[in-house]
């Protein structure tokens, strides 16, 4: 079973030189981590039967995030993704229709707190990025403040 962990200090360096080379792309990860010594190695599942299983979940996971509806939102027609991911009792997740739990309060504040926790999270990589200025002009922008 692969590392899902955070990558160590030694992962983060291998990373590190291939993207100074240039040659940081999912293809060469993949190669320097087949050899067992590779620091890289144990974040990968090897296994081809159970690899193939998960390529297979990762591909309903995107196909299901790529539908989408047309719903209108202040007035205007906007195009939505209709199902949202959620967390199960057992740590693993489903889907649900969103419209079906808009009115449980924990559903509700459920998607209050994943909200917060996107924006902060991209709001600070653009900050790192751009700088805060762009930032904030574009928040202003969207938002018409």
């Amino acid at each position: 079973m692969p590392d899902t962990g955070s990558p160590s200090d030694a992962v983060v360096a291998v990373l590190y030189q291939l993207a100074s080379q240039d040659q940081c792309t999912p293809e060469t990860v993949v190669a320097k981590a087949k050899s067992k010594r590779s620091v890289l190695h144990d974040h990968f599942e090897w296994d081809d039967g159970v690899a193939g299983h998960q390529h297979r979940l990762q591909q309903a996971r995107q196909l299901i995030a790529r539908v989408k509806v047309i719903k209108t939102i202040d007035n205007q027609p906007t195009l939505v993704r209709p199902f949202v991911s959620v967390a199960t009792q057992d740590d693993d997740h489903k889907y649900v229709i969103a419209d079906d739990f808009k009115n449980d309060p924990d559903f509700h504040a459920a998607m209050i707190s994943r909200f917060t926790a996107e924006q902060t999270t991209t709001r600070l990589k653009y900050i790192d990025l751009v700088g805060e200025g762009d930032v904030q002009t574009i928040i202003k922008a969207i938002y018409g403040l």
